[in-house]
């Protein structure tokens, strides 16, 4: 299993597009970006599950780009609503100390 295999170019898309949808930045510590991070990582990965057991489900031709564009379009249509965190450098460990 640890053989690498060159997956097609349509399947790279698919896999492309899914961790995009789920590649969500970490949400500030403003009240409410956790609920709606939360709430955003849900909807997508849900999105996301339906549209990969449907091409499970229902193999055939075209259906994989049809797949990737129809995670595109929905991680598009559902956009980052909340501040994401911001480092400030303070939160490095050591940051501000002084040898």
């Amino acid at each position: 299993m640890s053989e690498h295999t060159e997956l097609r170019g349509d399947v790279t898309e698919l896999l492309k597009a899914i961790a995009e949808a789920l590649d969500l930045p970490v949400p500030s510590i403003r009240e409410g970006d956790d609920h709606k991070f939360q709430r955003l990582l849900i909807d997508r990965a849900t999105n996301v599950w339906v549209a990969v057991t449907v091409l499970l489900q229902h193999p055939g031709s075209g259906a994989l780009k049809h797949t990737t564009a129809y995670v595109r379009r929905h991680t598009a249509d559902h956009p980052v609503t909340y501040t994401p965190f911001e480092s400030s450098g303070q939160d490095r460990p050591g940051a501000g100390v002084v040898a």
